[in-house]
């Protein structure tokens, strides 16, 4: 087996000469700075409001109270945002939440690996996730602020800035029901809305640092124009083998580890709902599980308040029919659980999916469960194979270091340095110096058991 390299880090402009400046150092000095300072100014201008509200019936030591909790949770930002821009240590976890103990694991293990666990010279992978659960920790241990979500309003702002897109993909949907077809036309259909689902992933408010992402109406009309931009392109023999799991004589289940709110996870659904008009899928013999975050999570990632919103705000949208349609049926395929939505743990955590069996067998063995699993986005593909300096020519399969619970699919545009997976170094040598971190190229890679 191929040596494991080492992962990204923030200092890695200085260690490698094939690496000029590491989007790892960029992001540590420049984007999560930037998402810090948003976060806190939505979270001040919110909670002024929350205590407006609340001194209507409160006393007054109740709102001294609130405006100190205030004053402190803006405060611990700022500190953390110091400690971020001087490389300062990271600070382990306290308090009684369900994921402190395997936080602090990974801290210690990091410690005994390197010795001091600093931002830029430890792992961009750890790091990154310690800054969100940081948000988090400062919020659960606050009284009047205990469940605030710093993202919610961008992430709902990015799915209504892009209604008339969300428009144009539900009517392409819906044109399916009337449709005869034959095998290539299933297959074509299948690979459009596969391509729908991967493209979606261009509205990722962390790569953007919190600015809104808008997808235009040529969205679906120009989207066989992106097919060079599938630098790994798997969705053949990923459609062959969904067409074949219909024979199972069995419930077929399929996993979707969902990532960004909005108009993503819009697309995410339009997959599943083009698999039942196409009968791809027998939706009275399938189950569809969508794994989510449990905590506001690189800005724009769903939770589950944030799929119901989705559901809640297509069912009552006035101008358009077909999405109301659309968010009845999804809601009322919740309701009778052919569609389940799961929170987790282990995808809040630092730990890589390599790490799964050992520090979360439970959740390890309900992904054997799946007939396939489908991992969204930048973030699921960097825990996929490490976020490690791999070699760009190594193999999927091997950069997973053992883990395949079930088959499985990533759809992912590149926002990273990580990449595995392309035939030969012709592949990428004629792209622009800025390819892996611009979201303009993608992969679609499946690997088997």
């Amino acid at each position: 087996m191929e040596s494991i390299p080492e992962p990204y880090r923030g200092n890695n402009e200085q260690l490698s000469t094939v690496i000029v400046v590491c989007f790892a150092y960029v992001t540590i000095k420049d984007r999560l700075p930037t998402i810090l300072v948003k976060a806190m100014d939505t979270f001040r201008r919110n909670a002024s409001c929350v205590i407006k509200h609340r001194l209507i019936n409160a006393s007054n030591e109740e709102q001294t109270k609130m405006e100190d909790e205030c004053k402190l949770i803006v405060a611990k930002f700022s500190k953390l945002r110091y400690q971020m821009m001087t490389n300062k240590e990271l600070e382990m976890f306290s308090g009684s939440f369900s994921d402190v103990q395997q936080w602090n694991n990974a801290f210690v293990a990091l410690r005994d690996k390197q010795g001091n666990v600093t931002w830029f010279d430890s792992p961009w992978l750890f790091v990154e996730c310690f800054m969100y659960r940081s948000f988090t920790h400062f919020f659960q241990s606050s009284l009047y602020f205990r469940c605030f979500d710093p993202f919610e309003e961008q992430k709902n702002d990015a799915l209504i800035s892009s209604l008339n897109t969300a428009k144009c993909m539900a009517e392409h949907l819906c044109r399916q029901r009337s449709e005869s077809r034959d095998f290539n036309q299933l297959r074509n259909d299948f690979i459009t809305f596969l391509a729908l689902c991967l493209w979606g992933n261009h509205c990722d408010l962390s790569l953007s640092s919190g600015n809104k992402c808008v997808q235009d109406d040529s969205y679906v009309k120009d989207l066989h124009s992106f097919n060079s931009y599938i630098l790994c392109n798997d969705s053949q023999a990923l459609f062959d083998f969904v067409f074949k799991l219909k024979s199972l004589s069995k419930v077929v289940t399929i996993d979707i580890v969902v990532d960004n709110a909005g108009f993503e996870l819009f697309s995410d659904l339009c997959f599943v709902e083009m698999l039942y008009l196409t009968e791809i899928l027998n939706a009275d013999s399938s189950l569809i599980r969508f794994h989510v975050k449990k905590m506001p999570w690189f800005v724009s990632d769903a939770l589950k308040k944030d799929f119901h919103w989705l559901l809640d705000y297509l069912s009552n949208c006035e101008n358009s029919t077909v999405l109301q349609e659309l968010g009845n049926k999804w809601k009322s395929l919740l309701k009778d659980n052919s569609w389940i939505i799961i929170e987790e743990d282990y995808w809040t955590l630092p730990n890589d999916y390599s790490d799964m069996q050992r520090v979360d067998a439970k959740l390890y063995s309900k992904l054997e469960e799946a007939d396939l699993i489908i991992f969204k986005g930048d973030l699921n593909y960097r825990k996929l194979t490490g976020d490690l300096m791999w070699d760009h020519r190594t193999p999927f399969i091997t950069a997973l270091r053992g883990f395949l619970p079930s088959p499985l699919c990533s759809l992912r545009t590149i926002k990273a340095d990580v990449v595995v997976g392309l035939e030969s170094e012709s592949v990428y040598c004629d792209l622009p110096s800025n390819w892996r971190t611009t979201g303009q190229y993608a992969l679609v890679q499946f690997a088997s058991v």
